[in-house]
């Protein structure tokens, strides 16, 4: 973009344990290597925020696992969930499928 934000100038989110980038969970099929890619663009340049991606994960239920802020989403066997509240380092899913 002609107008992009220079990385230098991007923003971090900030938290207890001090700046931490955006992260974009990215499930594991082709679609969204696209739209989360996209998204991280969008958010970097147009936006001006860091962006790290984060997964990839098998199913869209890893995603919403990573949202939460479990610490191993992906494995089915113990998620890694706390009953304790986290600061999660994912915050964005786009491309997930569940039935209907």
């Amino acid at each position: 973009f002609a107008n992009a934000v220079v990385e230098g100038d991007r923003k971090y989110l900030s938290g207890p344990s001090g700046p931490y980038p955006i992260g974009v969970w990215v499930c594991d099929w082709p679609a969204a290597y696209v739209t989360s890619e996209v998204v991280h663009i969008l958010l970097e340049e147009i936006l001006g925020f860091r962006v790290v991606q984060t997964g990839p994960g098998p199913n869209t239920v890893d995603g919403f696992f990573a949202l939460t802020g479990c610490a191993t989403p992906t494995n089915i066997e113990d998620r890694g969930c706390s009953a304790e509240p986290v600061v999660t380092t994912n915050h964005i899913n786009v491309e997930g499928w569940t039935e209907s």
